[in-house]
């Protein structure tokens, strides 16, 4: 289970990365159909990112008290 849990822990730095690449991008968009497409991802991964990382925190704590 810890390797599991460490794997995500991986995948969700990888997520922050990709996040931090959309919001870096938002100053070489345009207006229109372009940057509204990117401001939903950029909140659709921020939306995923807390969902992850507060299982996470459930997860490492169910781990301490078993």
């Amino acid at each position: 289970m810890s390797r599991d849990v460490e794997t995500v822990g991986a995948l969700m730095q990888q997520m922050e990365s990709m996040l931090l690449g959309l919001q870096q991008m938002r100053g070489y968009v345009g207006s229109g159909v372009g940057k509204e497409m990117l401001e939903v991802l950029i909140q659709e991964a921020e939306v995923r990112l807390e969902e992850l990382k507060r299982k996470l925190i459930l997860t490492k704590s169910a781990q301490r008290h078993h």
